[in-house]
């Protein structure tokens, strides 16, 4: 499509699109690109490359808008103009993905529910994902760059939930943790925010999307922070969580229920652990409200990663990163755990020897473990913070990537006993894989059924505000080499009528003047939208 390409010029117009920049300035941004598309002086593919489709999405999707999906009359000129050039250049996006797969005799339709399916015109097959073109098959395009273009004719096009004439308005959905109300505007992936990143730091992008559930029959919204590019609507994602549930309620993957799991074990929910790498803040969060006393402290090198994990994932952190004119919780759902923001080898330089019995990394970037951080010296400062505790270990969030190797070579050069965990359901190293280091062997035999079921009784005994566990450890199976972990839903703590438990209520903590008043909020009390 391009005969005079311009990726210099592209790539500095799509920084240009990042929600911090003021709203001109990312309207003309969009037209000049729009422009480069029309005279060939740029590829579709290449915008996607560069990671165009992000901040394009959120462009469209800031006015509010009715069901005829105009905008509201209130809404600023200046918003509408800002929408409607990025919804010309993701138009002119889709347009040339859907002649893509008109000339191979595919469509996309609707199924009814608002679910986009990919149909072919002569022989009727249907697919919730895109066909693999013929003419796409060719290219120097990453494979992601090729599907992500052809899911954009879907992407782009929202329907509406329900039977209310308005939407609900922007500023209210953005401020609300739930799901999308009735005569709500939905769209496939709505992006909250983003931020570009420089030469130091990668993209930033809080995403919702609207997962299907063929068991169930209904679709749930993941809220993921994606840190590096957005490799579509099944592209890997930093962190997650339904926004159907408090903060810290639930585990989205393997490796976030892993992580929780391991940590838990290692500590028997008590004492420190530092996670390093704070993602959304899914792993703490779900350790404070499922543990009582666990000392948590987080250490996150990109400030743009710890406020989106306060402002859009409900993390309660002290200090709070987010300025006193930002978007904050009324009500704190959680104790906090204790955060700084600081370069990984810098704060564990500065931190004594063995002073954390439990350490946990998750820190990957397109679900591939820093190559910067794999070296001889980093994996030695994290054995020296190390406890001496039999049952103390670091457990790394490898990915699933290229690294994932080189991660589990220094910690088998570093650490004295290293294992690799794996799902047992799963693949194989497509699904992730945990890295554990240990300085005695008796580390890793405590990561086993029985440990955790004595751990688990421990914490419900210990304080009945500690919620019941969502999942339980079903089998462990060490080969040597490699723990085979399977976990499971937790059924076997349900009420004695074999009914699940209440709701988890939220509780908040509210300053008085004379001390600290627990509050305690039914789930469809107002105080669930955690960021009005």
């Amino acid at each position: 499509m391009a005969s005079t390409s311009q990726p210099g010029r592209v790539t500095d117009l799509v920084l240009k699109l990042d929600c911090a920049k003021p709203t001109a300035e990312r309207t003309q941004s969009a037209e000049q690109i729009t422009a480069l598309l029309t005279a060939g002086g740029v590829s579709v593919l290449d915008l996607i490359a560069s990671n165009a489709v992000p901040p394009l999405l959120n462009m469209a999707q800031t006015p509010a808008r009715t069901r005829d999906f105009s905008p509201v009359p209130s809404t600023p000129s200046d918003i509408c103009a800002l929408a409607d050039a990025a919804l010309l250049l993701l138009g002119d996006m889709a347009s040339y993905a859907s002649d893509l797969l008109a000339a191979e005799g595919w469509a996309v339709a609707d199924d009814g529910a608002g679910r986009a399916r990919y149909v072919h015109q002569e022989t009727s097959e249907t697919r919730p994902d895109p066909p693999k073109l013929l003419s796409l098959r060719s290219g120097k395009a990453a494979n992601w760059c090729k599907n992500l273009l052809l899911e954009l004719p879907a992407i782009v096009a929202p329907f509406v939930r329900g039977g209310a004439q308005e939407a609900e308005t922007a500023e209210a959905s953005e401020q609300s943790i739930e799901a999308a109300a009735e005569g709500e505007l939905v769209w496939p992936a709505r992006v909250w925010w983003h931020e570009a990143g420089t030469k130091g730091s990668h993209p930033v992008t809080v995403i919702d999307i609207l997962d299907e559930d063929e068991e169930e029959g209904e679709d749930s919204t993941t809220r993921s922070l994606l840190t590096g590019l957005w490799q579509g609507m099944t592209g890997t994602r930093h962190d997650e969580m339904d926004v159907a549930y408090p903060p810290g309620t639930h585990l989205e993957s393997w490796t976030s229920v892993t992580l929780a799991g391991v940590g838990i074990i290692s500590s028997s929910g008590k004492g420190s652990i530092l996670s390093i790498g704070l993602g959304g803040g899914i792993v703490p969060s779900f350790l404070k409200r499922h543990t009582s006393s666990l000392n948590i402290q987080c250490v996150e090198p990109n400030s743009a990663i710890a406020s989106a994990a306060q402002k859009w994932f409900g993390f309660s952190c002290n200090p709070s990163v987010l300025a006193a004119d930002s978007t904050l919780p009324k009500q704190t759902p959680l104790p906090p755990s204790n955060l700084c923001i600081s370069d990984i080898p810098t704060y564990l330089r500065n931190q004594p020897d063995h002073s954390f019995p439990t350490v946990l990394l998750n820190l990957n970037i397109n679900n591939e473990f820093p190559s910067s951080l794999i070296s001889s010296d980093f994996f030695h400062a994290l054995r020296r913070i190390l406890n001496t505790n039999p049952t103390a270990l670091v457990a790394i969030n490898a990915g699933s990537g290229q690294e994932w190797e080189r991660v589990a070579t220094f910690m088998r050069i570093v650490f004295p006993v290293s294992r690799r965990l794996v799902d047992a359901k799963g693949d194989g190293e497509d699904d992730g894989v945990i890295i554990i280091g240990a300085e005695e062997q008796s580390a890793i035999d405590n990561i086993s059924v029985e440990t955790w079921n004595r751990v688990k009784a421990g914490l419900r005994k210990e304080s009945a505000e500690v919620e019941r566990m969502p999942f339980t450890l079903e089998d462990v199976k060490d080969d040597g080499s490699t723990l085979k972990v399977r976990w499971g839903g937790n059924w076997e703590d349900e009420d004695a009528d074999g009914e699940d438990e209440e709701v988890p209520q939220l509780v908040a903590v509210e300053a008085k003047q004379d001390g600290t008043a627990k509050v305690t909020l039914a789930k469809d009390d107002p105080a669930w939208g955690l960021f009005d």
